[in-house]
């Protein structure tokens, strides 16, 4: 993500005021580039983990995570609600996660 190793690809982070999400104080970093939208990550404050990130711009939205649990030692939200304008588009709840689970190359052939 634009976070990580955000220097070489031109961004720019500033951590801003706590804001109140998801009925706790979360961190809230700001990542912008001039030709991409702004957007706003809020971290648990005791974990770190994504609870909450918002693009600006014409297609403005929030991504909502949440239910995160343990998979092979990484934190994974198993709730992600995405909504624009207020409005919720779409609720995932994820019922099962596997890392490195070996998969047949016929699935990524173009058919």
């Amino acid at each position: 993500g634009a976070r990580f190793d955000y220097k070489a690809k031109g961004f720019t982070v500033e951590l801003m005021d706590k804001m109140a999400v998801a009925g706790k104080q979360a961190h809230h970093i700001r990542v912008t580039r001039a030709d991409v939208p702004t957007q706003h990550y809020y971290l648990d404050p005791e974990t770190f983990v994504e609870l909450k990130v918002s693009t600006e711009g014409a297609s403005a939205s929030d991504t909502e995570l949440s239910d995160y649990r343990a998979v092979d030692g990484i934190m994974v939200p198993h709730v992600i609600k995405i909504s624009q304008g207020g409005v919720v588009q779409a609720e995932l709840r994820i019922l099962k996660v596997e890392f490195n689970v070996p998969l047949d190359d016929a699935l990524f052939r173009v058919k």
